[in-house]
Parts: structure tokens; sequence; C-alpha cells
């Protein structure tokens, strides 16, 4: 997404997976009682962040979020210079 100062970029992201114990089957979430889904063992985050050229350089950097569907982290910031994948 173009934002037009600068030549800044914008980004939005979200990235999902699961993980579970050897021999386990996944439980994708659960619901206690009459309360809300809660992420079991899928994982999702989600995220924006800003990408800019420096010369032949990329520089990148964003925030993300995981959650459960019910609560949500501190953002986790990552910096990093190289082409998007």
């Amino acid at each position: 997404v173009p934002l037009g100062v600068f030549n800044l970029r914008g980004a939005l992201f979200t990235d999902f997976g699961t993980v579970w114990d050897e021999g386990g089957s996944p439980r994708l979430w659960t619901q206690p009682g009459n309360g809300p889904r809660r992420l079991e063992d899928l994982r999702l985050s989600f995220g924006t962040g800003i990408r800019t050229a420096v010369y032949f350089l990329l520089i990148k950097v964003d925030a993300a979020w995981r959650t459960d569907l019910v609560s949500t982290s501190k953002p986790r910031w990552h910096f990093s210079i190289g082409p998007e994948f």
C-alpha cells in the first residue's frame, strides 16, 4: 500500500498454524462453559509494518501481536533489511 510520503509503503499481515504434542490430536479451540471460543492448538498472529527503500536496501519495521481470540499480546517489534519473501 503506497503511503505517498518519503517512498514509504505499508504492510498488513497475518500468520497461523497448529502445534500439538506428539501422539495427541490437535484441539484447535476450546469453549469453557458459555464463554467465548479460545484458540488452543491453533496459533494466530497479525500485524502491520512500514517499508522503505534506501538506495538498494529495503528496510522493514513491523509490529506483530499474538491472539487467542479472547486476548491479545503486547506488540513484538521486528526490524529487517532485505527483500520480501
